[in-house]
């Protein structure tokens, strides 16, 4: 069986933009934005032998160790999956979203649960392209292929004001009304944001790398003025740098991963686990920028994570 496949980080297009500006070789890629829906992370792993098993973000699923039924609903498909047996072993990567899985936005008001995929590697190679996955993946009603809203090309090397402007225009029109929600299902309400990458198949060493989320501001997990911007938003001390990382959308992500949503005090040290890592993990570039490490912020992560959990309490 092929082991778990963790579904690779994503970051903001300030972050891509100063790595791509930094780099000796500033990249031109052809970009497809998809709907980002506000579910939970959710992979089907399938090798070459058959063997399909469910997973979420951070660990395998079974039917008895489950992450919102997901497992328990591979279970009624899982022989659709076998029958796409790959010369190497693949990861259906999507969202797991519908009713009860979030409390928000468009898709949690659609009929039920489905699984919407966005991305599928093989091998060592992802795919973004939606005809590409659309040919791999098995037909069911409960299985949805994200389109590709519109395609912007994103030159490296030069201004990026246009695309900026775009995308900001996309996200502020999406934050009112998920487009993709309202022609597939007839239910109109907020949707989180936008996913862009590249269109070409690349490693999943280079993807990651070049892919870039834009949040609507109520999905933000930092604290910025918009969604796109070239210019990265540099805290000016411990107090701004927890004011922009430890955001009540970070810390409700946060209680949903790591303690199942309920805030039972049994669970604050997974809480607080999971907000470290996420913000340390987030925030490489500011704190470089700012000149300090990781310790000098740290402390002050913790007691505002320690505050919002007990908070929920109250």
């Amino acid at each position: 069986m092929a082991a778990f496949t963790k579904f690779p980080s994503i970051d903001s297009f300030s972050h891509v933009y100063r790595r791509q500006f930094k780099s000796f070789n500033p990249q031109i890629c052809r970009y497809g934005a998809k709907i980002k829906l506000h579910g939970t992370n959710a992979g089907i792993r399938v090798s070459t032998n058959g063997t399909v098993v469910a997973q979420s973000r951070n660990r395998d699923l079974s039917v008895d160790a489950d992450n919102f039924d997901f497992a328990a609903w591979l279970d009624g498909v899982r022989d659709l999956f076998a029958g796409c047996v790959q010369p190497q072993d693949a990861v259906f990567f999507g969202e797991w979203a519908g009713p009860g899985v979030q409390p928000t936005d468009a898709v949690s008001k659609t009929d039920r649960r489905r699984f919407f995929v966005f991305a599928i590697q093989v091998g060592e190679i992802m795919h973004y392209d939606p005809e590409f996955i659309r040919a791999l993946t098995p037909s069911h009603p409960d299985i949805e292929v994200l389109p590709v809203e519109f395609e912007i090309l994103i030159d490296y090397s030069g201004p990026t004001a246009e695309l900026v402007e775009r995308v900001n225009g996309a996200v502020d029109a999406i934050a009112q009304e998920d487009p993709y929600i309202a022609r597939m299902f007839g239910v109109s309400d907020a949707g989180e944001g936008l996913v862009l990458a590249p269109l070409a198949p690349m490693t999943i060493y280079e993807w990651p790398a070049l892919t870039f989320k834009s949040k609507a501001e109520a999905h933000r997990v930092k604290k910025e003025g918009k969604a796109v911007s070239e210019k990265l938003s540099i805290p000016t001390g411990a107090q701004d740098f927890v004011s922009a990382f430890v955001t009540e959308a970070r810390c409700r992500q946060g209680l949903a991963e790591a303690c199942g949503g309920v805030a039972d005090p049994r669970t604050i040290p997974d809480f607080l686990k999971w907000i470290g890592g996420d913000v340390k993990k987030e925030s490489q570039a500011e704190i470089e920028e700012m000149g300090l490490e990781w310790s000098a912020v740290a402390k002050f992560v913790n007691q505002a994570a320690v505050r919002w959990f007990k908070a929920q309490g109250v």
